[in-house]
């Protein structure tokens, strides 16, 4: 496995952790702001649909491969400036506000590490590459779920959303760091094979 794999997996995590932790408390945390089911529901559908908006503007931008590692870093910060407005939401608007950073942070951080991860697979092996970053995500997404419940239960969703903040902050320094111990194209290309 190439060293960049390991690289993208273990920022990735941390984020991933992060994510996961909310993810399957999203309805009770919005009903906690406001009882409407349709907000749950209309929350949800408002980011996936900016999402999609912003991801097919901005992929367009990083076929420039050369720029992958920076929409990544762009991207995680994106998700955890959405991550500390959840701490400090007060309405409804502010939850559909916050929606369009997230999906801001998802449209940059998505494709760049898909392509990231694709630049630095070993040739023949891409199958089982892609089932360990998959393999490793569901059990990521399983123990923080389990986590996060117990957090909420225990602290309340600000804990929650203040812990999901340095999680990703850990993922931003961790491709900060990547990128500058290995050079400008740390997170991009594995050297070529003669």
């Amino acid at each position: 496995m190439h060293p960049q794999i390991k690289d993208l997996l273990v920022t990735n995590s941390f984020f991933i952790f992060g994510l996961n932790l909310f993810a399957p408390l999203y309805a009770l945390y919005i009903q906690g702001i406001d009882p409407s089911i349709q907000h749950v529901g209309g929350v949800w559908a408002f980011y996936v649909i900016c999402m999609g908006c912003m991801v097919y503007v901005i992929s367009k931008f990083e076929n420039h491969v050369r720029y992958a590692d920076y929409f990544l870093i762009l991207g995680f910060l994106g998700r955890t400036i959405g991550w500390i407005g959840y701490i400090f939401v007060t309405n409804i608007a502010q939850v559909y506000l916050i929606q369009v950073f997230l999906a801001a942070g998802e449209a940059l951080g998505t494709p760049a590490y898909n392509t990231l991860y694709s630049l630095n697979l070993d040739k023949g092996k891409e199958a089982s590459e892609w089932g360990l970053s998959a393999s490793i995500n569901a059990f990521i997404m399983g123990l923080a779920a389990w986590l996060g419940s117990w957090i909420v239960s225990s602290f309340g969703f600000p804990i929650l959303c203040g812990f999901m903040t340095v999680l990703s902050l850990v993922s931003v320094v961790l491709a900060l760091q990547y990128r500058r111990a290995l050079g400008t194209s740390s997170l991009l290309r594995r050297p070529k094979k003669y």
